[in-house]
């Protein structure tokens, strides 16, 4: 049918062994079809024993066609190079679905075909885009030199593409990544230099590319937005800083890459620690003066995020000063829950490692200085009588379990609301901590 359009009818014939009417229409209809812009318009015309839904697809697709050209190429010298590409630098993949000596019925023609087609994963942005820079890539009449500059682009691109694929590099970037990851992490890197997200057109970056012709300059930016990247992530420092304000969503990475444009190294850390700093005012300061820090802001209930943004950034520290990294894979990957001594939300325990680790926090709380020296012993009493019926499954653990709770939280009680929901609560310091 394109070439049809295109004048070039003597390339190729087709004939249909059921449905004579189609080829009839291809032959001696379809050029007269656009002189209609609707179906019943045509039909009207030339008649209704061309009503089939055959014809009509015909029509449409032919329609579809004139369309294109006139928009895309209407210039008859671009039309023709455009033949050229589509007759002599194009081949086509024909599978065989009759076997020399058995017949193909037509549901196991339909078969093959949806075993064929069906499940397909389709292009990403990032493939496309890797299809259109080495097709342009060292766009030049000497062979040798374009191959070379290809097999460049493609290690090159094999090295970014495996680095982005450490789960530790990838999840420092891109925190929500167990939600919405993508097939080809390379994508991520072309996202923040054409300032596009996929979130109103699927294929919008490669758009942009396609529209672009200094494609060796850009291959230059994807490499430097890399390199930048992967510094932020070997700085312990940046890596830190960085991590937060990603995670906690107080800027985006694209904000944070153009923040960081034309900045030395230093000067980009203390851009990222003015924001931190602008969050915590947010979260600490007192209506009556910005100046003045208050931890009674910090209140435990239905919405968390401040408190939880106070103890990441408490683990973090606490990375620093032993020189080791906050896994922010971890962090990504895992399902959080903010709890402390007296929690009024928590989940009970299911299996026998957690019962321990509730056991021994539990000592450990009653041995420290928040627990008045005369409750002590009978805490403990009753403490290690419900674990010695735990390991027995005896029928009284749960009832040994009742009176240390009731025990402990009479202690608790004498707490007020407000110092219990609060991050200084003196039960807490100790046990308030991302479980």
């Amino acid at each position: 049918m394109i070439l049809k359009y295109l004048k070039r009818d003597d390339c190729y014939s087709i004939d249909y062994k059921t449905r004579k009417s189609s080829s009839v229409f291809l032959n001696d209809y379809l050029g007269k079809t656009l002189k209609h812009q609707e179906w019943n318009g045509f039909i009207t015309t030339f008649g209704k024993e061309l009503d089939n839904v055959d014809n009509y697809h015909f029509f449409s697709a032919y329609q579809i066609i004139d369309t294109w050209f006139f928009n895309e190429l209407p210039n008859e010298d671009d039309r023709k190079k455009w033949i050229d590409k589509l007759l002599y630098s194009t081949k086509v993949i024909w599978y065989a679905a009759k076997a020399e000596d058995e017949g193909v019925g037509k549901q196991s023609s339909i078969d093959i075909f949806m075993r064929l087609n069906s499940g397909k994963i389709r292009l990403t942005n990032a493939e496309l885009i890797k299809a259109l820079f080495l097709h342009y890539l060292g766009d030049s009449s000497h062979a040798e030199v374009r191959y070379l500059k290809q097999i460049e682009m493609v290690q090159q691109w094999d090295v970014i593409e495996h680095r982005l694929q450490d789960n530790e590099f990838w999840y420092f970037l891109n925190v929500n990544a167990c939600k919405n990851d993508k097939a080809t992490r390379i994508e991520l890197i072309f996202d923040l230099i054409s300032k596009k997200s996929n979130k109103d057109n699927e294929f919008s970056t490669f758009s942009y590319y396609d529209e672009e012709q200094d494609f060796e300059g850009y291959w230059k930016k994807i490499n430097h937005c890399f390199y930048r990247l992967l510094e932020w992530y070997e700085d312990d420092e940046l890596y830190h800083l960085v991590g937060f304000i990603l995670t906690r969503k107080i800027s985006p990475l694209e904000k944070l890459w153009r923040l960081a444009d034309g900045k030395r190294k230093s000067e980009f850390k203390q851009e990222l620690k003015k924001q931190i700093g602008q969050k915590l005012c947010a979260i600490f300061s007192t209506e009556d003066s910005e100046k003045i820090v208050s931890f009674d802001r910090l209140q435990y209930g239905e919405d968390n995020y401040d408190i939880t943004t106070v103890l990441i950034l408490f683990n973090i520290v606490s990375h620093q000063e032993n020189t080791t990294r906050i896994s922010f894979y971890n962090y990504a990957a895992t399902q959080w829950s903010l709890e402390h001594i007296h929690a009024q939300h928590s989940k009970s325990l299911s299996d026998k490692q957690s019962w321990d680790t509730w056991y021994d926090e539990h000592k450990v709380l009653i041995e420290s200085d928040d627990i008045p020296d005369k409750d002590k012993p009978l805490l403990q009493k009753y403490l290690d009588a419900w674990n010695t019926e735990r390991k027995k499954s005896s029928a009284n653990e749960t009832k040994s379990l009742k009176i240390y709770e009731e025990s402990l939280y009479k202690i608790v009680e004498e707490i007020t609301e407000d110092d219990v929901h609060s991050l200084d609560n003196p039960l807490c310091q100790d046990s308030c901590r991302l479980n």
